[in-house]
Protein backbone atom coordinates (compact mmCIF):
# COMPACT_ATOMS: atom_id res chain seq x y z
CA UNK A 1 0.00 0.00 0.00
CA UNK A 2 1.17 3.40 -0.71
CA UNK A 3 0.28 6.49 1.12
CA UNK A 4 0.37 10.35 0.08
CA UNK A 5 -0.98 13.51 1.18
CA UNK A 6 -1.44 16.80 0.53
CA UNK A 7 0.68 19.81 2.12
CA UNK A 8 -0.78 22.76 3.63
CA UNK A 9 -2.34 24.55 0.32
CA UNK A 10 -1.64 28.04 -0.78
CA UNK A 11 0.66 30.39 -2.73
CA UNK A 12 1.41 32.47 0.21
CA UNK A 13 2.13 29.21 2.11
CA UNK A 14 5.10 27.94 -0.52
CA UNK A 15 7.74 27.76 1.80
CA UNK A 16 5.58 25.39 4.82
CA UNK A 17 4.27 23.54 1.71
CA UNK A 18 7.88 22.77 0.56
CA UNK A 19 9.79 22.07 3.86
CA UNK A 20 5.98 19.38 4.55
CA UNK A 21 6.87 18.09 1.58
CA UNK A 22 10.54 17.66 2.08
CA UNK A 23 9.76 15.88 5.42
CA UNK A 24 7.13 13.45 4.44
CA UNK A 25 9.55 12.29 1.94
CA UNK A 26 11.68 11.75 4.67
CA UNK A 27 8.66 10.23 6.70
CA UNK A 28 8.40 7.89 3.56
CA UNK A 29 5.69 9.04 2.31
CA UNK A 30 4.99 7.92 -1.44
CA UNK A 31 3.84 10.66 -3.18
CA UNK A 32 2.33 14.75 -2.43
CA UNK A 33 -0.76 15.91 -4.12
CA UNK A 34 -1.59 19.63 -5.48
CA UNK A 35 -5.09 21.04 -6.51
CA UNK A 36 -5.71 23.75 -8.16
CA UNK A 37 -8.28 26.64 -6.91
CA UNK A 38 -9.19 30.10 -7.68
CA UNK A 39 -10.84 32.80 -5.72
CA UNK A 40 -9.71 31.55 -2.82
CA UNK A 41 -8.27 33.90 -0.79
CA UNK A 42 -4.66 32.57 1.20
CA UNK A 43 -5.84 29.48 0.05
CA UNK A 44 -4.91 28.54 -3.28
CA UNK A 45 -2.84 27.22 -5.62
CA UNK A 46 -3.10 29.27 -9.48
CA UNK A 47 -0.72 27.10 -11.04
CA UNK A 48 0.26 23.86 -8.92
CA UNK A 49 2.07 22.39 -11.84
CA UNK A 50 4.46 25.21 -11.14
CA UNK A 51 4.88 24.81 -7.46
CA UNK A 52 5.26 21.24 -7.92
CA UNK A 53 8.16 21.82 -10.03
CA UNK A 54 9.69 24.08 -7.27
CA UNK A 55 8.90 20.89 -4.92
CA UNK A 56 10.56 18.55 -7.48
CA UNK A 57 14.00 20.79 -6.36
CA UNK A 58 14.14 19.32 -3.00
CA UNK A 59 12.56 16.19 -3.57
CA UNK A 60 14.20 13.04 -4.98
CA UNK A 61 11.81 9.77 -4.29
CA UNK A 62 8.86 11.03 -3.90
CA UNK A 63 6.09 11.20 -6.20
CA UNK A 64 4.35 14.33 -7.00
CA UNK A 65 1.27 14.72 -8.71
CA UNK A 66 -2.22 17.23 -9.16
CA UNK A 67 -5.84 16.31 -8.27
CA UNK A 68 -7.21 19.17 -10.16
CA UNK A 69 -6.45 21.24 -12.99
CA UNK A 70 -8.68 23.15 -14.74
CA UNK A 71 -7.78 22.91 -18.08
CA UNK A 72 -10.01 25.94 -19.56
CA UNK A 73 -7.83 28.17 -17.41
CA UNK A 74 -4.69 26.63 -18.21
CA UNK A 75 -5.32 25.97 -22.42
CA UNK A 76 -6.56 29.59 -22.47
CA UNK A 77 -3.21 31.05 -20.90
CA UNK A 78 -0.48 29.07 -23.03
CA UNK A 79 0.56 27.44 -20.26
CA UNK A 80 -0.16 23.93 -21.58
CA UNK A 81 -0.62 22.53 -25.47
CA UNK A 82 -2.65 19.65 -25.96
Amino acid sequence: MKFGFIPTEGGTFFDEALAEAVYGEELGFDSVWLEEHHSIRNHYWPSPLMALAGIATRTTRVLLGTDIVVLPFTIRSGRLRI
